[in-house]
């Protein structure tokens, strides 16, 4: 998945939507920006990731930087885009997006690594770092399968700890509050950061740089509002490459006329929570992916400003994974899309998904209702020329 600086990009889509007076447009265009995540919400992107542990490793080495590694023990675990283990999504959703972590993480390149301890091939850092978690009999059933690793340029381990481990209070006297995630994170890194040779350490403040593709695309914001775990409104975020037949679907409706949600499932099969576990394959370990996406949309012309044309795609969805059980959930979809006057393809792409996830409680025995949304914007954000 390919990375990019937004926030320039993010000017120019406003910009195309700006002059809308109909007010069904207006509608979409504040959901969206309420749904969208703020940039306080995506602070983890204001670290400077490399694509993989390996390109982190050359780099590293060629700028002389201090790496930064998460290693997952887990079949899935991509940290980038959110959609990853229970516990990566704590430490996604608690600590890498704490202000004192980011500021910390400045001086290195970071990388993420899933996998498991018998696969063939192991990095070098995740088989050292493993080697000495393992070791400790003591502490086994109070380790979690995320840790969190610093190396110097040359690779060299200087400092491993567990991601999610719980601190012990501090204090003297009676209960103390104990010490959040974010809190004990930067603590360990300040420790690692002492082991480090000092011309390594040059701080530097990195922009916000989301998940991108190559060509044309949609990018897509997820979020599950879940009040009693904190860490999972940290927004996943999926950016997912179009094809000319799926903007095509798109194309301005001279007349109002019905889609089918399914032909939209290339970007709709994204909208999902992460680190639901109950949603995981038993024999693979891995999330169960959405293979149905349902739903008769409405598409229609909502008027004009200036050169640009309007139109609103929305109807109920329905989403349904291939795990067992038949497993679905639903939400209103809303999608506004700017046309050129006279052109029928998309020049840029708004909207909104607003549905109840029903997630089961292994504790309480019952089902939760959980406020699922996701907010979608296109890639590029430019011409309709681009789309061919």
């Amino acid at each position: 998945m390919k990375t990019t600086i937004s926030s320039l990009a993010l000017l120019l889509l406003a910009a195309s939507f700006a002059p809308a007076q109909d007010s069904a447009v207006k509608s979409v265009l504040d959901r969206y920006a309420d749904f969208r995540p703020a940039a306080k919400d995506l602070a983890m992107y204001q670290i400077d990731w490399a694509p993989s542990l390996a390109a982190a490793q050359k780099r590293a080495l060629r700028e002389k930087r201090p790496l930064f590694l998460v290693i997952i023990h887990a079949q899935y675990g991509d940290l980038t885009s959110g959609h990853c283990c229970a516990t990566a999504t704590q430490v996604r959703g608690a600590s890498l997006i704490d202000p004192e972590v980011v500021r910390t993480l400045r001086p290195f390149i970071a990388a993420s690594w899933h996998g498991h301890r018998d696969e063939p091939n192991l990095p070098k850092p995740v088989q050292e770092v493993w080697r000495r978690k393992f070791s400790n009999r003591r502490d086994k059933n109070r380790q979690s399968n995320v840790d969190l690793a610093v190396l110097d340029s040359s690779g060299k381990l200087i400092h491993w700890f567990d991601g999610f481990r719980p601190s012990e209070a501090v204090g003297f006297r009676g209960p103390q509050k104990r010490e959040s995630l974010g809190s004990y994170t930067a603590r360990e890194l300040q420790i690692a950061l002492l082991g480090i040779d000092p011309a390594e350490i040059r701080e530097k403040k990195h922009p916000l740089v989301l998940p991108n593709v190559d060509g044309s695309g949609i990018r897509v914001f997820v979020q599950l509002l879940d009040d009693r775990m904190r860490a999972y409104r940290a927004p996943v975020v999926e950016a997912v490459a179009l094809e000319k037949a799926d903007w095509k679907v798109l194309e301005y409706p001279r007349k109002k006329r019905s889609v089918d949600a399914g032909k939209l499932k290339k970007w709709l099969s994204q909208v999902y929570p992460p680190g639901v576990m109950e949603r995981t394959s038993q024999q693979t370990k891995k999330v169960y992916q959405i293979s149905k996406v349902e739903g008769e949309l409405t598409f229609k012309a909502a008027g004009s400003s200036g050169k640009t044309r309007y139109a609103i795609l929305s109807g109920q969805v329905k989403l349904t994974d291939e795990g067992p059980g038949n497993f679905s959930y639903e939400g209103k979809l809303e999608i506004l899309l700017a046309y050129g006057s006279s052109q029928a393809k998309v020049v840029s792409l708004k909207g909104v998904f607003d549905g109840i996830y029903p997630r089961y409680s292994r504790v309480q025995e019952r089902v939760r209702k959980i406020p699922l949304r996701a907010a979608f914007e296109s890639l590029p954000l430019a011409s309709a020329d681009s789309r061919g």
